[in-house]
């Protein structure tokens, strides 16, 4: 007989399924003086030698004409991941606030990929 954890296995190796990645940490933080939480959670990639990240948001301060997204949301390990997640949001709020910007909630535009698994529709039931 299979245990549950043989079916998973071989689901996630069936044709036409590609993209696996299993969910390693989620991370919580706020920059500066602004208000919004930021979310950054790590996943481990199957395909690849390294560990991805996404986040609830992006900055764009007033020194930049769009918001900041990297072309290379992955780092050799978990802690490296997080370190680049954090570093271009604070760069650029450094950046700023050495310009003699005051910081804004503003500056943080909403990653609209990024799902919160934690808030359920209301259509759902418990």
């Amino acid at each position: 007989m299979r245990t549950g954890h043989a079916l998973q296995q071989s689901a996630l190796e069936m044709a036409h399924v590609h993209g696996v990645r299993r969910l390693v940490s989620e991370h919580q933080f706020f920059v500066g003086e602004l208000s919004q939480r930021i979310t950054v959670r790590l996943y481990e990639s199957q395909e690849r030698d390294w560990i991805e990240y996404e986040q609830s948001h992006f900055i764009r301060t007033p020194l930049q004409a769009d918001a900041y997204q990297t072309s290379t949301p992955w780092g050799d390990d978990a802690l490296y991941a997080l370190n680049l997640a954090a570093f271009e949001i604070t760069q650029w709020y450094d950046q700023a606030v050495r310009d003699g910007h005051r910081p804004n909630n503003s500056w943080l535009v909403p990653n609209p990929r990024f799902h919160n698994f934690v808030e359920r529709s209301s259509s759902v039931r418990s």
